[in-house]
């Protein structure tokens, strides 16, 4: 009797030890996707907002340029395949963005959009001649210049598990705390700074305290500390709710007020204003 139980307990034993070793691969599986979600954010959106170590590709040519953004991105005969897909995602593309204009690639879901918002950030190589930026291959432009005139804006800001003030010095280290409050009450969300930590106040897990809205508008907050010359919106206010939708369209005509270059990426057109942008119908240059 007494080997019996003792059998019994050790089956449940192995069970709940088996139940456990389950739950720890999905949690291991579950933070490899999230690293995987997160890869482009960690490795070229915090960078398209401050880069501080030196690109690779820049490591191989020391003639490479520095420029400062002030005309027109012209893309020629763009072709471009991912490595494991059977057809290109962009072929045969001819385009010209203007500066000081708002750009708004429309197009359904898989036409591209993001694939070529991040081809602008030299996330993957091309020939050369392919992208010129003011008439310079991008090839021959520095990452890190590059990265210093562009703000990216994903539809999810990736935001630190900090404070308010961190979040922000990543676009600018050296920005002043009257710098960051302009900017904050620039975007409407200076209220942030009414609790007694103000600018040290803490944003939760990921940014977790603060609204969909609310983390957009930081996001478009640390595009103008950083004073980018382009802005790169990937569906950014696709998620927002109508009066948050309305606050960040507010926020795109402020920007185009100031000078910056908006190129945009939407699969619909409704809510966003388009009386002052250049409408781009992707599927229908890239069928």
């Amino acid at each position: 009797v007494f080997s019996s139980q003792m059998s019994g307990i050790f089956m449940i034993l192995l069970i709940i030890s088996y139940l456990t070793y389950i739950d720890i691969l999905d949690n291991i599986s579950a933070s490899f996707h999230q690293i995987e979600k997160s890869s482009f954010s960690a490795k070229h959106i915090i960078a398209s907002v401050h880069f501080s170590e030196k690109p690779i590709d820049d490591a191989k040519n020391q003639e490479k340029k520095t420029f400062v953004f002030k005309k027109r991105i012209d893309i020629k005969n763009l072709n471009f395949q991912y490595e494991h897909s059977k057809e290109p995602v962009l072929k045969n593309l001819h385009l010209t963005f203007p500066s000081n204009t708002q750009t708004i690639l429309h197009a359904p879901s898989g036409s591209g959009k993001s694939t070529l918002l991040k081809i602008l950030l030299k996330y993957y190589p091309l020939p050369n001649s392919t992208i010129l930026i003011d008439e310079i291959d991008i090839n021959q432009i520095k990452t890190e210049s590059l990265y210093n005139e562009v703000s990216y804006i994903a539809q999810e800001t990736f935001l630190f598990s900090s404070s308010l003030r961190e979040n922000l010095l990543i676009a600018k280290p050296e920005a002043s705390d009257k710098e960051m409050v302009e900017v904050l009450k620039l975007v409407s969300l200076d209220h942030l700074l009414q609790s007694r930590q103000g600018l040290e106040t803490l944003l939760g897990e990921s940014g977790n305290r603060l609204s969909g809205g609310e983390r957009q508008r930081l996001a478009i907050a640390r595009a103008y500390l950083k004073k980018a010359s382009l802005i790169l919106l990937d569906e950014a206010g696709a998620s927002l709710d109508w009066r948050n939708k309305k606050l960040f369209e507010n926020l795109i005509l402020k920007l185009l007020e100031d000078g910056k270059t908006i190129i945009r990426s939407e699969v619909s057109l409704e809510n966003v204003p388009s009386n002052n942008a250049l409408i781009i119908h992707l599927d229908q240059l890239n069928p």
